[in-house]
């Protein structure tokens, strides 16, 4: 377990991997200070032929579009969900976890050939969300000790909300 923790660590040096929520909203935060926008999608779980990639990137590069308000980004917001990262909670603690278990599984379809985002949702493994009722969501995946963002939703609003 412990060569396990080294490799991880070691290729994440190498490889610029997430091995944290933190680790995600801060290379996120990073990109898009660098203006490298479209690389942001590196950073998200493909679902549905792209769809919650093209949602949340969408945001980033129509931050002040109308239309998008509930996948609205700020440069801000993703720092302040950095350092809030220790509010996200693994679904299979979460009050919310058959809500989101039916949304994701009637909503989404999983792009990866092993359809191991949906396995684990089954499971109620390896999710992580911070909800707020009526303000706000995110939602994490740590995709074989990597974490992916899946979704957000009001993502401002929500990191508005955080100290």
């Amino acid at each position: 377990m412990k060569k396990l923790a080294l490799i991880l660590i070691f290729s994440s040096l190498v490889f610029g991997g997430n091995l944290t929520i933190k680790a995600l909203f801060d290379d996120i935060a990073k990109k898009v200070e660098a203006k490298k926008f479209k690389s942001v999608e590196q950073n998200i779980y493909s679902l549905s032929k792209g769809y919650n990639k093209d949602w949340i990137v969408g945001g980033i590069f129509n931050p002040n579009n109308e239309d998008s308000i509930v996948s609205s980004f700020n440069l801000n917001a993703v720092k302040k969900l950095a350092k809030n990262s220790d509010k996200f909670e693994p679904i299979s603690k979460s009050k919310y976890k058959d809500a989101l278990i039916k949304a994701f599984t009637k909503k989404f379809s999983d792009d990866s050939k092993d359809k191991r985002f949906t396995k684990d949702l089954k499971s109620a493994k390896n999710i992580y969300l911070l909800v707020k009722p009526r303000i706000g969501s995110v939602v994490v995946y740590n995709d074989k000790g990597e974490f992916k963002l899946i979704w957000w939703k009001d993502m401002v609003r929500l990191a508005n909300s955080l100290k």
